[in-house]
């Protein structure tokens, strides 16, 4: 798959399990551990600290970092906007 839909479907299933399991723990590890196996073969975090550690050694281009949090930031986003209305 698309290693930029695997990283919007991966944060996006980690916010919605987190607002509507009232952050439960148990779900949110139970969400992440899936996405995670989902996205083995590629190269996604779902999270922006992984991200910045990899820009900060030299295992992501400037390019490359700002696509991710950008991806990031939009499925976040999206989340609020359809959990709103």
């Amino acid at each position: 798959m698309i290693p930029e839909l695997l990283e919007f479907m991966g944060v996006l299933l980690i916010c919605a399990t987190a607002m509507l399991t009232h952050n439960n723990p148990y779900f949110i590890g139970l969400a992440y551990t899936s996405a995670m196996l989902i996205a083995h073969q590629s190269m996604v975090h779902f999270n922006p600290l992984f991200v910045l550690l990899n820009f900060s050694l030299g295992r992501l281009s400037l390019y490359e970092s700002l696509k991710l949090l950008i991806i990031q930031t939009s499925a976040v986003l999206c989340f609020l906007v359809a959990y709103r209305f």
